[in-house]
């Protein structure tokens, strides 16, 4: 059984809702779901309007092959990954939105609803870096600090928050591991959007913040082990100087 996050979300819930709103369509179609509920909207009519948006036409303009292909990429893809993250339901060809809480929260609702002068682009980029634990962990730390660190100190609280390793070797190949990941994956992902200043040959990153970004996103999930946090703290944490 998982335990509920401080506002009690299951822990997967944050994962899911970064995932969808990482993808344009499925925000796309969010939005069409959330103006026609709570009556909902059949299939074939979210496909033509989610066609229209798409093509950047009129309703009217749109043709039988446009609404084949997103009626493809509503029932293969898009309608999917929303009944996944909870967003929708689908009864009787019909797809509601539902009682989510990201529909209340401002920061989640305002891409999904178009309130927005980031481009679809930046907002990809932006969900894509936040739906994923390991970077949340990094970036809250990172909130925390008041001059850049290094990767490998980072990499040292971000391995505390995950181990649940007994031995001293384990951690600090854990801690290997973490640092790895940071250097090739997580921090240049999170630079890329424009979440955190990285300067690779000063191996110094910072918390760069984002007018998006709500920093309560960034509370650990109980799924990423947090509750062994300080499971390392026996190693010498390296110094930032």
């Amino acid at each position: 059984m998982t335990t509920p996050d401080a506002a009690g979300r299951p822990p997967t819930d944050r994962d899911r809702c970064f995932e969808v709103l990482s993808n344009t369509s499925c925000r796309t179609l969010a939005r069409l779901v959330v103006a026609e509920s709570p009556a909902g909207i059949e299939k074939h009519e979210l496909a033509s309007r989610f066609a229209a948006v798409t093509n950047d036409i009129e309703p009217d303009s749109v043709t039988d092959d446009q609404i084949q292909r997103a009626l493809l990429e509503c029932h293969h893809r898009g309608v999917p990954a929303l009944v996944d993250a909870g967003l929708v339901t689908v009864d009787d060809e019909t797809v509601r939105a539902t009682d989510h809480w990201a529909y209340d929260d401002p920061g989640f609702s305002a891409p999904i609803t178009g309130r927005t002068n980031h481009s679809a682009e930046e907002l990809d980029v932006l969900f894509e870096a936040l739906a994923d634990a390991r970077r949340r962990a990094a970036l809250s730390i990172l909130t925390k600090r008041y001059r850049p660190t290094t990767v490998r100190s980072l990499a040292h609280e971000v391995a505390s928050l995950e181990s649940g390793v007994a031995h001293q070797e384990d951690a600090k190949t854990h801690v290997e591991r973490v640092q790895t990941a940071l250097t090739h994956v997580h921090v240049p992902i999170l630079s890329t959007a424009g979440l955190v200043e990285y300067d690779a040959d000063a191996d110094r990153v910072s918390f760069a913040g984002h007018p998006v970004l709500d920093v309560a996103w960034l509370e650990p999930d109980s799924s990423s082990g947090d509750s062994n946090a300080g499971a390392v703290s026996f190693l010498s944490k390296p110094s930032d100087v």
